[in-house]
């Protein structure tokens, strides 16, 4: 690692607490794009510095954390995770489509089962969305469901089963391996 950028993953953690909630998404969501786990201790602090703000949060910022822990595998703990739940359940006529898809990704990754209550309300969200699915985004949401063990309902697998027929020509080798899995 270039010893410059480890000063700036360096200065970034000392400034963690004092970051508002658009930098604290941005930055941790930056460091999953890169692939660059900044290590244990960054990933804490963000997430402590985070669940103090997590009030100010946007449904973007939420999501983009949560799926960049994700793809870092670090659970940010119980009480984050809690305090996530309960504000996306506020939030949640604010999601768009890319939140949801986010969100059930980075729950699936971390087998974090939230209430079920939430997890349907958000399968619902996502049926107003049903043309705006991708061919990242089915077989991403498609694997998730299944490493939590949830059965979407009929209505959702039917919406899954149609958008996939309809763009199956669009995927990717890794989308139809993931899809298959």
């Amino acid at each position: 690692l270039d010893s410059r950028f480890q000063q700036l993953v360096e200065r970034t953690q000392d400034l963690l607490t004092s970051m508002k909630s658009q930098a604290l998404s941005n930055v941790v969501w930056s460091m999953a794009k890169l692939k660059h786990h900044p290590g244990e201790g960054f990933l804490k602090r963000s997430a402590a510095a985070s669940l103090q703000r997590l009030h100010r949060f946007k449904p973007k910022e939420m999501t983009s954390m949560l799926w960049a822990y994700g793809k870092l595998d670090f659970f940010p703990g119980d009480e984050f995770m809690e305090a996530w739940m309960e504000k996306a359940e506020r939030e949640l006529l604010n999601f768009n489509l890319v939140d949801i898809s986010m969100t059930v990704y980075a729950l699936g990754v971390l087998r974090y089962h939230p209430k079920e209550k939430l997890m349907t309300a958000m399968l619902r969200k996502g049926l107003d969305f049903r043309k705006g699915f991708t061919g990242q985004h089915l077989p991403n949401l498609v694997r998730a469901l299944a490493r939590l063990e949830h059965h979407p309902g009929h209505e959702f697998l039917n919406m899954v089963v149609q958008q996939m027929g309809e763009k199956i020509d669009t995927f990717t080798p890794a989308q139809i391996g993931t899809t298959l899995w």
